[in-house]
């Protein structure tokens, strides 16, 4: 009966390279500047267009940074999951002998 968990190195850095993706491809879509001059003239829909303008214009950049950073955390965790096989592989090894 085990107990924890286990992890999958090689499934962690997909989800890294996923997370990077994800956060590039919305960097790279202007959602802000799509909303410009968006509606009629003195109607509602202008300003709720420049609202919602400014919200994506401030959450984006948020957004595509912390996605950067948990892609981050996930490679060095991956680096950690292998590093520790590798010292547990090496000390089994050793006390075999």
């Amino acid at each position: 009966m085990g107990t924890g968990f286990e992890v999958v190195p090689a499934e962690v850095a997909t989800a890294a390279g996923r997370a990077r993706q994800a956060a590039a491809t919305v960097r790279a879509a202007d959602l802000a500047g799509a909303l410009a001059d968006v509606g009629l003239s003195g109607g509602t829909s202008v300003a709720a267009a420049d609202r919602l303008a400014a919200a994506w214009g401030g959450t984006v950049p948020k957004w595509t940074a912390g996605t950067e950073a948990y892609a981050t955390g996930l490679d060095q965790a991956r680096s950690g999951y292998r590093d520790a096989d590798q010292s547990a592989t090496h000390d089994i090894a050793a006390a075999g002998r």
